[in-house]
C-alpha cells in the first residue's frame, strides 16, 4: 500500500506486466507495458489505486480488474491489445472528464473536444469510461 510504480518498462513477461494483489492506494503512472498476457492486473480486493498515464499495448488483455473496486483508471493509452480491458467490479475509468484512449474503439468526436461522443462500456460488469479519448495521448515516458 501507498507505493508508486512509475516510469518503468514492463515488457515480454509470461503473465502480467504489472500485477497488484490485495493492494490499496498505490499509483501506477507513466509506465510502458507491452507484449504480456495481461498488461496491468489488479486483483483480490485491490482498492483505491490510481492507474494513469500508462502506455499499455500488444497484450492479450490490456488492463484487467478482478474482484477489485473503487480504483481509478484514466489517461492511459490502450493500444492494439487483443482485448483492451475487463472489469468485474465497480471502478472509475475516467477522472475530471478525461478517460482513456482505446485503439479498438470506434470513436467520433463531432465537437472536436478530444473526447469521443459516446461512452465505452468496459466488459465484465457495469463499469464504463464516460469520456474515452479521441486520440493517442503523448505520455511523459514516451
Amino acid at each position: 500500500s501507498y507505493n508508486v510504480i512509475s516510469n518503468g518498462t514492463f515488457n515480454n513477461n509470461i503473465n502480467s506486466g504489472i500485477s497488484l494483489l490485495f493492494s490499496w492506494k498505490n499509483e501506477l503512472a507513466n509506465n510502458t507495458v507491452n507484449r504480456n498476457i495481461e498488461g496491468i492486473y489488479l486483483g483480490n480486493s485491490s482498492e483505491g489505486n490510481l492507474v494513469n498515464g500508462n502506455d499499455v499495448g500488444y497484450n492479450l488483455l490490456g488492463i484487467h480488474l478482478e474482484s477489485s473496486n473503487n480504483n481509478t483508471i484514466c489517461q492511459n493509452n490502450l493500444l492494439k491489445n487483443d482485448h483492451s480491458a475487463f472489469d468485474d467490479g465497480i471502478n472509475q475509468w475516467d477522472l475530471n472528464e478525461n478517460g482513456n484512449y482505446y485503439s479498438d474503439f470506434d470513436c467520433s468526436d463531432s465537437n472536436a473536444d478530444g473526447k469521443c461522443d459516446k461512452s465505452r462500456s468496459i466488459p465484465g460488469g457495469i463499469s464504463s469510461d464516460r469520456y474515452p479519448l479521441a486520440s493517442f495521448l503523448k505520455q511523459q515516458n514516451s
